[in-house]
């Protein structure tokens, strides 16, 4: 998956929850760990700086999700 996919992917997913919250609910807690897990192989784990310069709330959500 390319980036610019995963971004168009990570879209959908949002619109997907915000408009079918409580009807999606379900199928999303069972595909979600499918995605995340695809999603974060496709990401170099290089790719995540780390130290104490490093600290936008990006990049912290993307280390505590590794």
């Amino acid at each position: 998956m390319q980036p610019k996919e995963m971004a168009s992917f990570l879209l959908l997913l949002d619109q997907i929850i915000c408009k079918f919250n409580t009807l999606a609910h379900d199928i999303l807690e069972e595909v979600f760990p499918a995605i995340a897990r695809r999603i974060l192989s496709v990401i170099p784990s290089n790719a995540i700086a780390s130290g104490p310069t490093i600290n936008s709330e990006e990049i912290r959500e993307l280390q505590e999700l590794q």
